[in-house]
């Protein structure tokens, strides 16, 4: 009878673990898609990319991670705001977002600078900007990665939203 008795409980007790696991599934937010991907070596970068040996500027910043957390700082500019990420654009979740991202630049902790809205993370816009040898190149899609004065084109990605 014992035995029968904790099976039962166990049993039970399994049964509420995955329900809640499934709820949370089931309520998370809508979710982060993209076809863009960027997770190739500042190395790998180098052998085939035209901007690799490009320094970035500080200029370039649409997002900052402080503390763990990252944060669009973005004007939108070359469209990036109208990128749709899941049912949302890239605007509508950075301005979800502005009053903690102000907080957060203002607050404590060592801010880096990314060049695309998600911490080096997509989406990026793919316009070409950049000017190298007499062609123009997509920084966001070539260079996604850590901006700022002396940093060179990288691939170096912070936490995401």
């Amino acid at each position: 009878m014992k035995n029968s008795k904790k099976t039962n409980q166990f049993v039970s007790g399994l049964m509420i673990l995955c329900l809640s696991a499934f709820m949370i599934i089931s309520c998370a937010t809508d979710p982060i898609e993209s076809t863009e991907t960027t997770t190739e070596t500042t190395t790998n970068i180098a052998a085939k990319n035209a901007l690799a040996n490009k320094t970035t500027a500080p200029s370039w910043a649409d997002s900052f991670s402080v503390n763990g957390k990252c944060y669009c700082k973005s004007s939108y500019d070359h469209g990036v705001g109208k990128i749709k990420v899941g049912k949302k654009t890239v605007r509508q979740i950075c301005e979800a977002m502005k009053k903690d991202m102000q907080k957060a630049l203002k607050g404590k902790g060592k801010k880096v600078f990314y060049n695309t809205v998600q911490c080096g993370h997509a989406p990026a816009h793919k316009e070409k900007t950049i000017k190298v040898g007499g062609k123009k190149h997509p920084d966001e899609v070539l260079c996604p990665g850590r901006v700022g004065k002396g940093i060179k084109c990288n691939s170096k990605k912070g936490p995401k939203w």
